[in-house]
């Protein structure tokens, strides 16, 4: 199935999903869903919920850059802004904990790659991005993403992505592209062809301020 149709799938299902409200915010959930798609086929078409290209390719010229500053660029800084805890820099900025190297962070790009190219059917390949120091300090922007795991079978490189939490208007597009943009990036690295890429959501949601616009589309 490609990747507008399970994305329509997901939207028909939250239509009839029950309510729940972490934060005080209303929302309707569906626990354990998942997208698995050809990484070429990573943008939604779908009137109303098409993926922003614009944005999307911004967002991963952000990540590869490394930073968690959101002066990066005007886009950034505009989208991002509302979730600084000091103005200047965002907690979960994944590229950061990508390719950063840090007090925190090692680069875990390289790691992976090192990883593969060493025992090409490890299952160690994996990149964490939730880590223990987020549940130290209080802040804005707690991550969405759990970890990603990468395996070389067969020559072709897989990548799943996990979610803790995945907003299926805001997040799951852009999430989507990016991810799968660097997994083509990764397996062009390690001289890999392209395997499936899946997209596992702990929670998927929708929330309430767009319930008409998750009507519109379903009809």
């Amino acid at each position: 199935m490609n990747y507008n149709n399970q994305y329509l799938e997901i939207l028909r299902k939250l239509d009839s999903a029950p309510e729940v409200g972490p934060r005080g915010m209303k929302t309707k959930e569906l626990l354990l869903e998942q997208i698995i798609i050809n990484p070429e086929d990573n943008i939604i078409t779908i009137p109303g919920f098409e993926t922003n290209v614009e944005y999307a390719k911004e967002e991963l010229r952000w990540y590869r850059s490394g930073t968690n500053r959101i002066d990066f660029s005007d886009i950034i800084n505009k989208t991002w802004q509302k979730y600084s805890d000091d103005g200047k820099t965002v907690n979960s900025a994944y590229g950061h904990r990508i390719f950063g190297k840090h007090e925190h962070f090692i680069n875990q790009w390289e790691w992976v790659k090192q990883k593969l190219l060493s025992d090409k059917d490890s299952r160690q390949a994996v990149i964490n991005l939730n880590d223990v120091i987020d549940k130290r300090i209080p802040t804005k922007d707690f991550i969405c993403t759990i970890a990603i795991q990468v395996f070389n079978r067969n020559e072709h490189l897989h990548w799943i992505t996990m979610m803790r939490s995945q907003d299926i208007y805001y997040g799951t597009r852009n999430d989507i592209y990016c991810f799968t943009e660097l997994q083509k990036q990764l397996a062009n690295e390690l001289n890999l062809k392209l395997g499936f890429y899946t997209h596992i959501m702990n929670s998927c949601h929708i929330y309430k301020k767009q319930y008409k616009k998750l009507q519109s589309i379903i009809g």
